[in-house]
């Protein structure tokens, strides 16, 4: 059983999540798709305006080609999209140091709550307010809102098996320790935590 890891996390990593929160969340890919599809929409429009007024009408040739034109646009402007909010990410961290989020990190799980450290700082969570676990061909990410989530990369682990363990025993804390509704006022289950943070 594997139930904690230490790693360190990039830049490269918290790109990795931001991609991952645009694949899960409906709202994020709402929003680029109007985004592209009315940007293409103006786009189209205008080159099949200029083809009505340069020829009078639009023969079928001209069709096709604005068809095959709206495909590739299409693709090229949701990779553009893609490229920008990545690069949005990368400039966000350059403001700061960021220790809180990159750097050494260790991730503790135990029965009734998981511990994710660091050298600056030790957050527990209650496994009930977990959302959602994802795995990536790089990553584990452990959401604990919508928002916010837990980056654990796969080349933290000694092994591919090693990996599948940890994520199958953070799986096993979830659904044994799913309730529906949280009891804000029962004592914290970490009140007698031991676990370290990792060394700077």
């Amino acid at each position: 059983m594997i139930d904690s890891v230490t790693y360190e996390l990039s830049v490269d990593d918290m790109v990795s999540l931001s991609d991952d929160q645009m694949r899960r969340s409906k709202a994020l890919r709402r929003q680029a798709r109007g985004a592209i599809v009315g940007t293409t929409a103006v786009v189209v429009l205008g080159i099949g305006t200029a083809f009505t007024l340069a020829l009078q009408r639009l023969g079928v040739f001209h069709i096709v080609f604005i068809a095959v034109f709206t495909t590739i646009f299409l693709f090229l402007l949701w990779r553009a999209t893609l490229h920008s909010r990545r690069n949005s990410v990368r400039k966000l961290f350059a403001e700061g140091k960021n220790l809180l989020m990159i750097g050494p990190h260790r991730v503790d799980l135990h029965e009734g709550y998981l511990t994710s450290s660091s050298p600056v700082a030790q957050s527990h969570f209650r496994w009930d307010v977990v959302e959602a676990i994802e795995r990536t061909d790089a990553h584990v990410f452990i959401y604990v809102s919508s928002l916010a989530a837990i980056v654990i990369p796969l080349a933290a682990f000694a092994s591919p098996d090693e990996a599948d363990a940890f994520n199958a025993q953070a799986r096993r804390c979830l659904d044994g320790n799913r309730t529906s509704q949280t009891d804000l006022s029962a004592p914290p289950p970490w009140a007698s935590c031991d676990a370290d943070p990792p060394a700077d």
